[in-house]
């Protein structure tokens, strides 16, 4: 598994992905084994996200706590979060730190904002409830990508109930995605 963390993750620079966040599978991984596939990646491609988790900590440059990427005419912020259930699940350490994720979007989403972005993008490991609460708590974000939700989601982008902000539903293991 943490050889094929480490080609993925690769694979994934290599294609040019500006962002991934740490999912709670890649936090299974032993804490050397992301830090090392991390830590001799490019800095200047290195997509690896997440506001609510780092390694090491969460200023220690091996992880963004979010990315503000120029696409096209359009400048994109986004975020990524992991679940409050899978935060609590990770084993405690030096290596790896934690905080809620409502906890990280208080401190990350006023710096976003600055930033101002055409578009900001929330990304949830977690549930679709979760994702929903955390848009409605956070109105700034037009659009929330849970990877909580239906094997096969819906094929349309959907408003949230309460919320600005409109939810892509990704399939099991990424097969569909809405754009």
């Amino acid at each position: 598994a943490e050889i094929k963390y480490r080609y993925a993750v690769e694979s994934l620079v290599t294609l040019g992905y500006s962002l991934v966040n740490l999912g709670a599978n890649e936090l299974k991984l032993s804490a050397g084994q992301l830090l090392y596939t991390i830590a001799n990646l490019d800095p200047e491609k290195n997509p690896i996200s997440s506001a609510n988790v780092g390694l090491a900590a969460f200023d220690s440059g091996l992880t963004s706590r979010y990315r503000v990427v120029d696409a096209g005419r359009r400048k994109i912020g986004a975020v990524a979060v992991l679940g409050r259930e899978h935060v609590k699940n990770l084993t405690s350490g030096d290596e790896i730190v934690s905080m809620p994720p409502e906890a990280a979007l208080a401190e990350i989403a006023p710096l976003l904002a600055r930033e101002n972005c055409d578009h900001q993008l929330l990304l949830v490991h977690g549930t679709l409830e979760e994702a929903q609460a955390l848009a409605r708590s956070f109105p700034q974000f037009d659009l929330v990508a849970a990877a909580g939700g239906a094997d096969e989601p819906p094929n349309r982008l959907l408003r949230i109930p309460g919320a600005n902000a409109k939810m892509i539903e990704i399939g099991k293991k990424g097969t569909y995605v809405v754009v």
